[in-house]
């Protein structure tokens, strides 16, 4: 029998990609594949919602958690001229609000895709999707079965095994519970 422990390590190790998995892709055009051995320019920038360095936030200690559209829009100018000016090849940017209300509901992706897709004349870019942080989490995937097992144990009957749940619903809850725990970190 393999221990909780071992179960739980391969749990949180272990990678089964699908066969095909769906990914968002913003923003790409055609290009000229680049030649072997051929120097290229990848960007890589987490962009923190084009919040702008003019106000203190919230997890760093600060009390800003919203930002006025005029910032945002100046962010994102700056932003746009950075990226046209260095021409990467591949940009990769992370934390691009879509409406977000941190950010006056502002679409940002518009404001990047066009200057990224004029600017790099050679190759793609390559945006994630945004999920807001209020997005409802969803139900978790647990049977009648498990959940008697759940119940019985807290009436003080025999404890359940990490075999006895679905390992999906297991990483999902580990996951919930380390970013509450991550969330829960203030600044000193």
């Amino acid at each position: 029998m393999i221990s909780p422990a071992r179960a739980l390590l391969a749990l949180l190790t272990e990678h089964r990609p699908a066969p095909e998995e769906r990914v968002v892709v913003e923003g790409w055009r055609p290009a000229a594949p680049l030649p072997v051995g051929a120097p290229f320019r990848v960007l890589s920038w987490n962009l923190q919602f084009c919040g702008s360095r003019a106000h203190h936030f919230f997890y760093d200690g600060g009390q800003a958690s919203h930002v006025p559209a005029g910032d945002v829009a100046a962010t994102l100018a700056g932003v746009s001229a950075l990226l046209a000016d260095q021409a990467p090849h591949l940009a990769l940017l992370q934390e691009i609000d879509r409406g977000a209300d941190r950010t006056a509901r502002r679409d940002q992706l518009p404001a990047l895709v066009p200057r990224l897709v004029s600017s790099m004349g050679k190759t793609n870019t390559a945006i994630a999707q945004f999920v807001p942080a209020d997005t409802p989490i969803p139900a978790p995937t647990i049977s009648k079965s498990q959940q008697y097992l759940l119940n019985n144990f807290k009436a003080g009957g025999s404890e359940p095994t990490i075999l006895d749940f679905e390992p999906i619903e297991i990483a999902r809850q580990l996951t919930i519970k380390q970013m509450s725990i991550f969330c829960s970190i203030l600044p000193e």
